[in-house]
């Protein structure tokens, strides 16, 4: 459903703000898409008209304090992540969460060989993210463990082997601030800098490797 099939009342709910803020925090940084579609579902104030006015107040003041000079590339890099999240937001309000996050999740078929792991992974991860089971997310990095050495993984489509580097990343950093492993955090580390290196620069998605690299 998108926000103008909403009761009205429903839109007329005005968010707190700084609450608003950290959820926009959250959803901007957000390790995978299917994580910032829990984040969007969970939180439908993100869809308000205050959310997206806010999204462009802070653009606004980073482009702000670049005037004058040419922008550096961590500039860049935030101005094109909040961009594409507020992008994100509006097609949700235009067509519906379902269809907006499937529309940047469109790839390739899950190989056989992996769908069962991968069904594994993301439920661990989801239900750590829930409940904070750290056993949970344990069986999530043994479960994504599976799958980037899985003897086929080379060979499969190369937009599965970011997504996987990338989601493996997410779980491996969730359990380095859970624990304070330093090994999880090279992990993560290493598996980001395999993404963001093969990932072609126009992707749509290269933003959010970046966003994932440098908040490790």
């Amino acid at each position: 459903m998108a926000l103008s099939d909403q009761p009205s009342e429903h839109r007329e709910q005005r968010p707190d703000p700084q609450q608003l803020l950290e959820t926009i925090l959250a959803f901007i940084n957000a390790k995978t898409w299917d994580e910032g579609r829990r984040i969007v579902e969970a939180h439908p104030e993100l869809l308000s008209d205050e959310a997206d006015a806010l999204l462009g107040r802070i653009i606004e003041q980073i482009r702000a304090g670049a005037q004058g000079t040419a922008p550096d590339e961590e500039t860049q890099r935030a101005l094109r992540i909040l961009e594409q999240r507020r992008a994100l937001l509006r097609r949700c309000r235009e067509v519906g969460v379902d269809r907006a996050f499937a529309e940047r999740r469109t790839g390739p078929p899950v190989p056989s060989e992996f769908q069962e792991d991968l069904r594994r992974a993301q439920e661990g991860v989801a239900r750590y993210l829930q409940t904070g089971d750290l056993p949970a997310l344990n069986e999530a990095v043994a479960a994504w463990e599976r799958i980037l050495n899985h003897p086929t993984f080379p060979q499969a489509d190369a937009r599965f082997r970011l997504a996987a580097w990338n989601d493996a990343g997410g779980a491996y950093l969730r359990r380095y601030w859970r624990q304070g492993r330093i090994a999880d955090l090279d992990r993560a580390l290493s598996f980001w800098q395999q993404v963001v290196r093969a990932t072609p620069p126009d992707s749509p998605d290269l933003p959010m490797y970046l966003n994932n690299l440098g908040n490790g």
